[in-house]
């Protein structure tokens, strides 16, 4: 069984940005890549509030981008999942 630690680059171009209005919310977007640095369609991208465990998820598209939306403003565990594949986790602040 492969690892998705395969997917070395797992480039998550992260950023939260803060949104004016009466909530403030940003997102988390990147790419997932593999070794050779081949996009990888179809991996599913969870981020998790670390303080209140809110969850959002995506799946990354046919070049491997992701982009997370409409995130309350905190810190997230970014983790990237395929079948076949182990899973690969980060911190985003």
């Amino acid at each position: 069984m492969k690892k998705l630690s395969q997917i070395a680059a797992f480039a998550v171009a992260l950023g939260l940005w803060a949104v004016p209005g009466f909530a403030q919310t940003g997102s988390i977007e990147g790419s997932v890549t593999d070794d050779q640095g081949l996009a990888l369609p179809g991996v599913t991208t969870t981020a998790k509030n670390t303080a209140t465990g809110f969850t959002r998820a995506a799946t990354s598209d046919s070049t491997g981008t992701f982009r997370i939306n409409a995130l309350p403003v905190g810190t997230y565990d970014v983790r990237a999942e395929l079948t076949g594949f182990g899973g690969r986790a980060r911190q985003v602040v």
